[in-house]
């Protein structure tokens, strides 16, 4: 498909593309219904919103098409082949009264003369280019996406979409793509970054291995953290650790921008992973249930539903597979004891067996397992919900992963103003907690509601926000529940080192391992906050594979 564009004007329009744009401009990221080239003859797209409306140029404002005229490009993302169009052979009419309240039309009445887009209509129900085609970008040839970025205005708008989606033909005399979800950027021709896709998956498994360790004062080894295995609590804790992790679970976050291999992410909506148990922005799950059993003390065991609180953020070397991402989590917790007193083991979450829940509102009905059988309390699934009336409230978790190696040190917390000095010689994870004499209650509330509110202090080293005071409810002083980490008897833990590795993905899926350590708040729940010694640290392991994906759905 050729465009006869000139040699110095693709360089520019390459160029552009890589560097993602004007500084002012403002991208869509658009769905697509339709993508064709024919071969030596035309190139088509059709894009129509998946619900509401496409924003559309504002009257007189940077993007408005009739203050200048813009420019479209179309391009394998594999760098194969590529459409420029300054769009000065034609020209723009405003639609409706007055011009452009209704949309923008471009028409090029002696196309392919003085550029090959012959028409375009930018509405908010329909964006349609059709040009006339030269056999640049050849159909059964691609090795990408096909591109299509259609910018307007002073400022430029752009409209960015890229086909992704449903393959219909792919032969020499036709290329035919649909229904592509909106991209998680505006693609860009080559040299492409991270395979030129749009998106970021991480898929986890349950697999054994050694991935850290546990030191003592001295620097010796206590005990080392397993990999697929999950922390929690102080010194004091008395439920048998590590918790298993949730397993296939296969989050996809949006490629925001891409440089030199480096991937920034941001989140994805349901819609365009076409699930809620895949997205990544607020209020998609981040894995199936967790299971917190408590054998030592059945009744407080524990399920936990685990929503994304904030769009994951950071960024994923797609050459070497280092990842550093943060995801704000929301953990609902359901207190809810032994579901299934009749099987081995402590059922605290409904359990998927055969297709069917076990326990809970939906026992009896169809479901399908999110976990494998990891061990006597899983499966589990999201169409196994637990007892609403089991609900104790909801924990904010600061949650960071990274491919590399992530090291906690318990220090004295100094972020207070406490008149008695804390004894506390080992936080990882310290919260305000009135422990003043006399008349301490020891209670971690840091405002006037009792149990309902606290406030952090110190992690791992170092203070957080302002220094704990007699004005945040009495909680004068900056601690744990109790010093030290992963009990019981972890007191004399000084330090906690998770290992992670990663490899490139550039040339398909690879082995990746996401460790990271993070402050559990309390939950105000007596019987949990003693059984898992709360608040405290936490610290988990998650093998999977990496990879990045042209569609959100299905990625992988």
């Amino acid at each position: 498909m050729r465009f006869g564009m000139r040699s110095g004007l693709l360089a520019a329009a390459a160029l552009a593309l890589v560097s993602g744009g004007p500084a002012d401009a403002t991208d869509f990221l658009i769905p697509g219904k339709i993508g064709i080239v024919k071969d030596a003859r035309l190139f088509k797209v059709v894009a129509k919103p998946l619900s509401g409306t496409f924003t559309i140029p504002a009257i007189g404002g940077g993007g408005d098409p009739l203050l200048a005229s813009g420019q479209v490009d179309v391009f394998d993302t594999d760098a194969s082949g590529s459409l420029t169009d300054p769009l000065t052979g034609g020209a723009w009419t405003g639609l409706g009264t007055p011009p452009g309240i209704r949309g923008y039309k471009y028409k090029n009445t002696a196309a392919p003369t003085g550029g090959r887009v012959k028409i375009i209509i930018l509405k908010p129900t329909v964006i349609k280019i059709l040009a006339k085609d030269d056999d640049t970008i050849q159909p059964g040839t691609m090795g990408g996406n096909l591109g299509i970025i259609l910018s307007t205005g002073t400022t430029p708008d752009r409209y960015c979409a890229s086909f992704g989606g449903t393959l219909v033909k792919n032969d020499p005399t036709l290329f035919k793509k649909k229904d592509a979800p909106a991209p998680g950027a505006c693609p860009v021709a080559g040299p492409s970054c991270c395979n030129g896709h749009g998106f970021f998956n991480f898929s986890n498994v349950t697999a054994a291995g050694d991935c850290g360790d546990i030191l003592d004062a001295t620097g010796m080894l206590v005990t080392n953290i397993d990999c697929s295995g999950l922390y929690i609590g102080g010194a004091g804790n008395s439920v048998p650790l590590p918790f298993g992790i949730p397993d296939l679970a296969s989050p996809v976050a949006s490629i925001a921008s891409c440089a030199a291999d480096v991937a920034t992410l941001g989140g994805t909506t349901s819609t365009q992973t076409g699930s809620i148990k895949t997205c990544t922005d607020p209020g998609c799950f981040f894995a199936a249930p967790l299971t917190v059993p408590n054998p030592v003390s059945t009744p407080v065991s524990s399920c936990v539903i685990i929503e994304i609180a904030t769009a994951p953020s950071g960024s994923v070397d797609c050459g070497t597979g280092a990842a550093s991402i943060s995801v704000p989590l929301s953990a609902g917790i359901f207190l809810a004891g032994d579901k299934d007193a009749g099987a081995t083991g402590v059922q605290p979450c409904p359990r998927c067996l055969a297709s069917t829940c076990v326990g809970g509102p939906n026992n009896g009905m169809a479901c399908v397992a999110g976990t494998t059988a990891i061990d006597l309390s899983y499966p589990t699934s999201h169409d196994c919900p637990p007892d609403a009336s089991d609900s104790i409230g909801t924990l904010p978790i600061a949650f960071a992963l990274s491919s590399g190696v992530v090291t906690w040190t318990g220090t004295v917390a100094t972020n207070d103003t406490g008149s008695t000095a804390s004894s506390q010689t080992r936080v990882f994870s310290g919260f305000c907690r009135d422990v003043a004499l006399p008349g301490g209650t020891s209670s971690f509330d840091a405002d006037a509601t009792p149990g309902t509110q606290f406030k952090e202090c110190w992690k791992n080293g170092m203070a957080v926000g302002t220094p704990c005071s007699e004005a945040d409810n009495g909680a004068e002083s900056c601690e744990q529940r109790n010093a030290g980490a992963f009990g019981p008897n972890g007191g004399g833990n000084r330090t906690i080192r998770a290992i992670g590795n990663g490899m490139s993905i550039l040339g398909g899926p690879a082995a990746e391992t996401l460790v990271g350590a993070f402050s559990i708040p309390p939950t105000f729940e007596a019987t949990i906050d003693a059984g898992g010694d709360l608040p405290g640290p936490g610290a988990v392991a998650i093998p999977g594979t990496a990879q990045t994906c042209s569609v959100a759905n299905p990625c992988p």
